[in-house]
């Protein structure tokens, strides 16, 4: 490579582009460990790996169990069914979960509609 290529492919920023340091970023690194903030992620995090692991776990094995009992007498279709209105009481447990650590309120979706006839 020559040398004009190279300048050409990493051209030095001019005088008016360069930010300068401040001492804001410092003062945050510093204070941001103890911020009630900080601490209310990280509880946010915690409850929500415990409940994910545990709606994983359920979800899992009601789905594996209610498919492998399909052919025996329709008995997993019951296991189905009731996995699906599980899940959809997790959501909501989620949502409330999420509005109470982050103040967001998420929608739940709307159902699907049937068109008459």
């Amino acid at each position: 490579m020559t040398r004009a290529s190279l300048a050409t492919e990493h051209p030095v920023p001019a005088d008016d582009m360069v930010v300068a340091p401040s001492g804001h970023g410092v003062l945050a690194v510093l204070v941001g460990p103890f911020a009630p903030r900080t601490w209310l992620a990280a509880g946010a995090l915690v409850v929500s790996l415990v409940t994910g692991l545990i709606a994983f776990v359920a979800i899992t094995v009601l789905v594996v169990t209610g498919i492998g009992l399909l052919a025996a007498a329709l008995v997993g279709v019951i296991l189905l069914v009731a996995t699906l209105h599980l899940t959809r009481y997790l959501a909501r447990w989620d949502r409330a979960r999420i509005r109470t650590f982050f103040g967001v309120e998420i929608t739940p979706p709307t159902p699907p509609q049937r068109d008459p006839g």
